[in-house]
């Protein structure tokens, strides 16, 4: 089981390269479309940041999709640790890196999926890359928990806690960034402040 982490792993970091490739390409792909669109328009008309045309959209679904697959092979390592050492991946340093970054790929998809909002991808998957890269370069051996961890309900209470609390500010605070500071980035339903300042 322990042979089966490292490979779910491995193709876990792969996946999440490629996925972070792909959100590259999609961002550049929708910055040259808006560029291209707006050639030809006169100097005093709005600019667009943005566009998302067929094939921005195509690279930002098969991006999405990736991410998908790469928290798909995350869980499958950490599901086979878990079984191969007894207890969750809490143990040490890699354990609660890959578990870290195994949080923040889980949140991104479900931001992505919930806010529509595929250049999320461009803030969170270098931290989740960067944990993982980490995480390659410490020892992977599985080692029995030291005292303080033996204590079930303490343990329990402290890893459902600072899990969701660790890994969901990275697509949080980069969605927030990007909505707060990027007009392009605002949802077509929500209003504009210059509308909502104008009404009574």
């Amino acid at each position: 089981m322990e042979e089966m982490a490292g490979y779910a792993f491995m193709a876990g970091f792969l996946a999440t390269g490629i996925a972070l490739a792909a959100y590259a390409a999609y961002a550049i792909s929708g910055v040259r479309a808006a560029r291209l669109r707006s050639a030809g328009a006169p100097l005093d008309a709005p600019r667009v940041g943005f566009v998302a045309g067929s094939r921005t959209a195509a690279i930002g679904q098969y991006a999405s999709l990736v991410v998908i697959l790469a928290a798909g092979l995350i869980t499958a390592s950490l599901v086979c640790r878990t079984l191969a050492s007894g207890h969750g991946p809490f143990a040490n340093m890699y354990e609660f890196s890959v578990a870290f970054a195994w949080g923040i790929l889980v949140v991104l998809a479900w931001f992505e999926h919930r806010y529509r909002q595929r250049l999320l991808g461009l803030v969170a998957l270098p931290v989740a890359f960067s944990l993982m890269a980490y995480a390659l370069t410490i020892p992977s051996t599985i080692e029995p928990l030291v005292p303080a961890l033996q204590n079930s309900l303490l343990l329990t209470v402290h890893v459902a806690v600072a899990t969701p609390s660790c890994t969901s500010p990275s697509p949080r605070r980069g969605g927030g960034a990007c909505r707060g500071r990027r007009p392009w980035m605002r949802s077509a339903t929500a209003p504009s402040s210059s509308a909502s300042r104008s009404s009574p």
